[in-house]
């Protein structure tokens, strides 16, 4: 099967290279033009075909699709304005949906996000799974939010009109190199001290090569089209237990300021309030004193990952404590074989 790849240079995009790889399929993997690919993993291994587009270019994307068998669609913006994030999230998507309107047999795999998910007027300790309620609080959440669900909308809406078949995955927070502090403990002070909100809320993590693995899964398997699955590894942590492993790993300890959740939603709830009646909205707060931004962070909640676990048979890889030791004591690159000089040519 040849799968094509958008976004594959990003963390998680090189991690679902890698798993199709090894799955035995042949990759198309989509870079931007100027993108040094160097140091991306994948780089020049065999079954790996780089398409340098930019999805942004509408006119280049109908040949990207030739001999396409499965379109795994990674690719958004997460930093910068709303509209930097629209035009390389939606903007992007919309032009790939026109690209699939001409070869509608090519199945999609698009990678949504836990963002999606209402979590404002949710009790505490309600359980999700992919029926969950949506956001009806989205002009209050962040920008990633909201592109990440007009994203997905317009998705599910092309693929009924069109016809393609359709998977959406929601990933919860992926850690992994480089990113392996979840926004959901709290906040990285520096690197002695960090703050923790909340105490035992189970944390929705998920790491990088276990994601990847679903992500091809649900790229191979018939039974995955036309579904939701949220994906989460087994036996999630709470903030307590995963901040102490992830101290546990650093050369020096850091000293940790624990706030209580309850203490940070009634700071939250006061900011909100004094900026409708006082300020009259005008007032731009901070993501941690947003209400529907907080309690997306920070809110406790139980998670599952039976469906994806039963409907395709999906076993997380790495637990873990295995998985920061692949983060903090990365696995060694085996040696290069010597090379006896005399007895080239």
């Amino acid at each position: 099967m040849k799968i094509l790849i958008t976004g594959a240079t990003g963390k998680l995009g090189q991690a679902v290279v890698n798993s199709a790889l090894e799955s035995g399929h042949q990759v198309r993997a989509m870079a931007r033009p100027g993108r040094k690919l160097e140091s991306i993993n994948w780089f020049e291994k065999p079954g790996v075909e780089v398409a340098r587009v930019d999805l942004r270019d509408r006119r280049s994307l109908p040949a990207v699709l030739e001999g396409v068998d499965v379109v795994v669609h990674l690719a958004a913006v997460l930093g910068g304005d709303f509209y930097e994030q629209f035009e390389g999230s939606v903007i992007a998507t919309e032009n790939l949906l026109a690209a699939l309107e001409e070869k509608p047999s090519i199945k999609l795999v698009h990678i949504s996000t836990f963002s999606v998910y209402g979590c404002l007027q949710r009790w505490p300790f309600a359980f999700w799974d992919e029926d969950s309620p949506r956001e009806k609080h989205i002009d209050e959440r962040d920008n990633y939010a909201k592109t990440k669900t007009i994203q997905e909308n317009i998705i599910r809406e092309a693929s009924e009109r069109i016809g393609f078949p359709l998977v959406v995955l929601r990933p919860g927070v992926i850690y992994g190199p480089g990113s392996w502090f979840p926004a959901q403990l709290g906040l990285e002070a520096s690197k002695k001290t960090w703050i923790r909100i909340g105490t035992i809320a189970p944390v929705p993590i998920t790491y990088v090569e276990n994601c990847a693995d679903a992500i091809i899964l649900a790229a191979e398997k018939d039974q995955a089209n036309g579904e939701t699955f949220n994906i989460v590894d087994n036996n999630l942590p709470t903030q307590w237990k995963l901040m102490n492993r992830l101290r546990a790993h650093q050369p020096v300890r850091p000293k940790v300021i624990p706030i209580p959740w309850i203490l940070m939603r009634m700071l939250g709830r006061s900011a909100w309030l004094f900026n409708k009646y006082v300020c009259k909205g005008n007032a731009k707060l901070p993501g941690l004193l947003t209400p529907a931004q907080l309690h997306a962070r920070f809110k406790p909640f139980f998670y599952s990952n039976r469906k994806i676990r039963d409907k395709l048979g999906w076993v997380p890889k790495y637990s873990l404590d295995e998985s920061l030791e692949r983060i903090f004591k990365p696995v060694p690159q085996e040696a290069p074989t010597p090379v006896d000089v005399a007895t080239t040519t």
